[in-house]
């Protein structure tokens, strides 16, 4: 009867779960055969079935446990005994319901919940409800022990089992025995935050007790406060960064590329490998970023990305899984939930921090290349324990604070662990975000200025098809627009710890992501090779460098414009992007068709940025419309023979961009 009972209760979080969070959409894909489902996604998706039954059989079986032992020890009939499960029963799922809420905020059910009890009054229910079933389960023991033994043999049971613990205690070593790894070589370690705007960082003028820690390290670096990424997503930019290639150079121009046609033997990571660094890449997130050890990796930490944390991932959002996801035995029981940060609903940032802390401190190579991207600050901007039910620039800010307490917490574990003692630290943001605000994009309607040849329907192609903007200067998401700085403006930092110093300093040059490579290699006295970026190095040390003349060149990624939007639906995303890919069967990657990537290159946007100016380029029925940005002033306009434009850089601006596609893609 018990089991009984339990499978209606599986069977409606199943209900709750497809019917109305998930069901739609992943039905669908099946059902239409929008992408082909090979077999060696299988045992992945039949292991995570068979935990799930496993956990609602064990649950079952402790209610029956814990029915008999109140029914032996009260000496209850058969019928009473059958009452009391099914009481028990109902009271153990109401606990589950509760402890739910309390800890998984984000979760489904604890949504459900909430509509019909505040979080405040729940915890004050799960504290009484603790109460109650300890309360009950000690009397229930007290009294089948004292049926059972003798006051002599328990006091007899006690002694063997204290001295039992003591003899153990005292024979097994606390301490871990120290290594001692000498390196002349520094350590190399790369700090990523996802999506994290330097505006909302207390150093760059927001609200200094939101993001203590990366404050403190900002004024100890040379910060870098207007670095542009070459493409605001986080694959490509992290390519970029670890090739130092503009993403047209490197063959990198979108997330979930086909790596089989990659050459990626000149990465950092491999130039760092021949000079005997031992090389490890580390994220939270690889559902849109298969980072892999073609890069030159020794080593990853992280979920095996593919399609089955597209699908596990997303649909792991069990009463009961939800409470051991985040336990030792949910790390393996669920792998596809454990420290995932796309599994938002039950990503708890403190899980990564363990994960890092376990794998770390068992590299015993020197010297080490670090490098470990925090993805808490991306979309939808929640996790395990956060609100969810404010505007999403507001659970940003939540989620900007969370990752500063992240980035302290393994801080203090690489000063612990001894990897700072001569290390070149990086912290940066792969791009940024924006949020539909006024100022999102540079331009705006007041600013612009007409000429004779301007396009009639201007403002209403720059809108897009997404959801209807309030103004042009608002801008949505991230490597969606070429005009927003909000998306492609991201965090720098470099300090040196160890043998050199670097002058904490403001550097408000143009450099970019591209630029690390050769910083790095340059700082180490290494050759560098197939690079597009320049060496940040004298600015470390307090030297000028004469950056006015750089050209910067950005483009867009593939962007559904149900994600352009100010509400973004899940099942429109999907769909609008689904014939777009496939899964290798092999690897199970989710990986972008070859025969849609001429397509998506010519949806591209792309601009330049030279010194004040910005030449942009929108896709418009095989036809571009050109933008031509003021930043200093605001103005602009779509007209290149004005006189605005005439005693502009733009030519040169046209002609560098012309030379820089090619005629492969030409504006």
């Amino acid at each position: 009867m018990l089991l009984l009972l339990s499978l209606f209760f599986f069977i409606w979080q199943l209900v709750l779960l497809f019917g109305v969070r998930h069901g739609t959409t992943i039905v669908n894909i099946i059902t239409q055969h929008a992408i082909d489902l090979p077999l060696s996604l299988l045992p992945a998706q039949l292991w995570f079935w068979s935990i799930q039954l496993l956990l609602l059989i064990a649950f079952t079986t402790v209610i029956w446990l814990l029915t008999r032992l109140y029914s032996w020890c009260f000496h209850l009939s058969e019928q009473r005994t059958e009452y009391l499960g099914v009481g028990l029963w109902v009271f153990s799922v109401i606990g589950v319901l509760l402890a739910n809420q309390y800890l998984n905020r984000a979760s489904a059910f604890a949504e459900l919940l909430a509509t019909l009890l505040p979080q405040s009054f729940s915890k004050v229910l799960l504290a009484v409800w603790l109460a109650m079933i300890s309360g009950s389960l000690l009397v229930a023991i007290g009294i089948a022990m004292k049926r059972l033994m003798s006051i002599k043999w328990m006091v007899s049971s006690i002694a063997v089992c204290v001295f039992g613990f003591l003899f153990f205690a005292v024979h097994i070593p606390l301490v871990k025995a120290s290594r001692t790894v000498h390196s002349q070589q520094p350590n190399i370690i790369f700090i990523g935050l996802d999506a994290v705007r330097p505006d909302y960082l207390g150093y760059y003028g927001h609200q200094p007790d939101d993001t203590p820690a990366l404050d403190q390290f900002f004024s100890q670096a040379t910060n870098f406060t207007f670095s542009l990424t070459p493409l605001a997503r986080t694959f490509v930019a992290w390519s970029s960064i670890l090739t130092g290639q503009y993403p047209i150079h490197m063959g990198i121009r979108f997330n979930l590329i086909d790596q089989r046609y990659l050459h990626l033997q000149n990465t950092l990571s491999f130039e760092l490998q021949h000079y005997g660094y031992y090389t490890v890449y580390g994220s939270d997130e690889w559902r849109f970023s298969n980072m892999s050890k073609s890069f030159g990796f020794n080593q990853l930490i992280g979920i095996h990305p593919g399609a089955n944390d597209f699908v596990l991932g997303t649909i792991n959002d069990f009463l009961l899984s939800d409470l051991i996801v985040n336990t030792k035995v949910g790390e393996r029981l669920f792998p596809y939930s454990f420290a995932n940060r796309a599994a938002s609903n039950t990503y708890d940032p403190d899980a990564f921090l363990t994960l890092l802390r376990q794998k770390v401190s068992r590299i015993h190579y020197r010297p080490l290349f670090l490098a470990v991207h925090f993805c808490l600050p991306h979309y939808p901007y929640i996790w395990k324990g956060s609100p969810t039910n404010l505007p999403p620039e507001q659970l940003y800010a939540l989620a900007i604070r969370r990752v500063d307490q992240q980035f302290k917490q393994y801080m203090a574990f690489l000063k612990q662990e001894g990897l700072l003692d001569n290390a070149i630290v990086v912290v940066l943001s792969d791009h940024g975000e924006a949020f539909d605000q006024p100022g999102d994009r540079l331009i705006s309607a007041n600013n612009y200025l007409a000429g004779a040849i301007h396009r009639k329907d201007l403002f209403a192609a720059l809108y897009g098809q997404g959801e209807e903007h309030q103004e042009l200067s608002e801008s949505n998401g991230h490597g969606t627009d070429v005009l927003s700085l909000s998306q492609y403006h991201n965090v720098l930092a470099i300090r040196l710890y160890g043998k050199q110093h670097n002058v904490p300093s403001k550097i408000t040059a143009m450099v970019s992501l591209i630029d690390l490579k050769k910083t790095i290699l340059d700082l180490l006295g290494l050759p560098v090779r197939q690079n597009d970026g320049l060496s940040l190095k004298p600015f470390l040390f307090g030297h000028h460098l004469d950056l006015s003349s750089r050209m910067f060149f950005i483009e867009t990624g593939f962007s559904p414009t149900a994600i352009q939007g100010k509400r973004i639906n899940v099942q429109d995303v999907v769909f609008e992007g689904i014939h777009v890919f496939a899964i290798d069967p092999k690897t199970t990657h989710v990986v972008l068709k070859d025969r849609v990537l001429p397509k998506l290159i010519s949806l591209k946007e792309r601009a330049v940025y030279y010194k004040n100016w910005v030449l942009a380029y929108y896709p418009d029925h095989q036809k571009y419309i050109s933008i031509l940005l003021n930043r200093a002033t605001g103005q602009w306009t779509d007209d290149l023979s004005i006189p605005f434009a005439k005693h502009s850089p733009a030519k040169k601006m046209k002609a560098a961009m012309q030379q820089f596609y090619g005629s492969s893609e030409p504006l």
